[in-house]
Formats: structure tokens, C-alpha cells, sequence
């Protein structure tokens, strides 16, 4: 798998989000970076959730949403803002979780 279509994904997520309002679906996202098919999104979408690059909430249509980039750990100042990331992605994975009646 190439890094070049992962970034391609997370760029077009990202740029589509600003423009619309909402995610892109996965056949958009196919399209846009040159993937076969939806299948091949779904595979690579997924690879990038499990790396927390992008997060979604399951259940729910165009949920897609580029997490926050970690930076340097080793000092101070980094391990602060990557514990403000973790908690920005889990709060917006919190609002994108589907509401519980």
C-alpha cells in the first residue's frame, strides 16, 4: 500500500469537509484519488482509523474525520498537546457516535 494514496485520502477528506460541510462518501473518495473501488477505500480508510489518522463513527454515512497529526513526544510542550489531541479525537469521536435512545 502506498503512503501516497493514504495522504491522498486524508487530503481529500479533509478539503472536501471544509468545502461541503460533511465527508466525502467512499466512492468520492475513490474517484478523487484513483482507488479501483469502494473496496479499496474501505481497506485503506480502515488502515488509516487503526493508526488514528482519521476517525468515523460506525453506523453513520460520510462520519469520516481527520484526526488531529501527533508531533514530538520528547519534550514537554509535545506531550501536552498530543494529550489535548487525544482528547479533541475522542470528543469528536463522541459527537459523531449515533445517539443512543
Amino acid at each position: 500500500m502506498h503512503d501516497a494514496e493514504l495522504q491522498c485520502i486524508l487530503d481529500y477528506v479533509a478539503r472536501y469537509s471544509r468545502a461541503h460541510g460533511f465527508p466525502p462518501s467512499y466512492a468520492e473518495i475513490a474517484e478523487a484519488c484513483g482507488l479501483g473501488s469502494v473496496g479499496h477505500v474501505q481497506y485503506r480508510v480502515n488502515r488509516l482509523i487503526r493508526e488514528g489518522r482519521l476517525a468515523r463513527s460506525p453506523g453513520r454515512a460520510r462520519s469520516l474525520v481527520v484526526a488531529a497529526p501527533m508531533v514530538d513526544e520528547r519534550g514537554p510542550a509535545g506531550k501536552e498537546q498530543n494529550r489535548i489531541k487525544r482528547r479533541v479525537t475522542a470528543l469528536l469521536k463522541a459527537i459523531l457516535a449515533p445517539h443512543r435512545g
